[in-house]
């Protein structure tokens, strides 16, 4: 499972390529293949890193032991086949963090610096983050991508009520019904209409 985000992005490079083939194109397109690959993992980041997460999240069982959820027969014991999927899982989980911070970095250093230059090839190759906001408001993209990892880290929490309220408190400030959050501040989105 930890392979898929790299064989996610290798599927589609086969499909850039074979377009690029198809459509006799004899020159990499860089900029259509960043924004397919980006627009991916921002669509599946909860997913990707919920699976990622899988040997993390241990379940307790009346006789006091622990095994991980997903996989009923691999003891949380820290030895042996769950240590294997420890270490392959924390290795794993280096490539949605990876791809946060190269996020984070792109809009909060990058960007203003290539606007100030006017760099369009810039703008179309990181436009899956940018394109559903409105200028100036680019940083919503890493908050929705930091409640991702909120959501994504929710059921590694021991207790039920802890979830349950990380869960309330994280859909509370994605829904923002309070009048003085992130929405009636910098309303980030491009239409107003979303916004409401």
């Amino acid at each position: 499972r930890s392979a898929l985000i790299p064989m996610l992005i290798l599927m589609i490079l086969l499909v850039h390529l074979s377009f690029l083939g198809l459509t006799g194109s004899k020159t990499f397109q860089a900029s259509n293949f960043w924004r397919a690959a980006g627009k991916a993992l921002l669509i599946f980041f909860i997913v990707f890193f919920s699976m990622l997460l899988a040997p993390f999240h241990c379940g307790w069982h009346p006789n006091g032991l622990s095994t991980v959820k997903r996989y009923g027969t691999v003891f949380c014991n820290g030895q042996g086949q769950h240590l294997r999927m420890f270490i392959i899982g924390g290795f794993a989980c280096l490539m949605p963090t990876l791809f946060l911070a190269t996020c984070t970095w792109i809009v909060m250093v990058e960007l203003p610096s290539r606007l100030a230059r006017s760099d369009t090839r810039f703008l179309a190759n990181c436009s899956f983050l940018i394109r559903r906001f409105r200028p100036g408001a680019e940083i919503t993209s890493v908050l929705f991508l930091l409640r991702n990892v909120c959501v994504s880290l929710c059921p590694l929490l021991s207790s039920t009520s802890a979830q349950l309220s990380m869960m309330s408190l994280i859909l509370y400030v994605a829904r923002q019904n309070n009048p003085n959050l992130v929405r009636r501040m910098f309303l980030p989105a491009r239409l107003l209409r979303t916004d409401v």
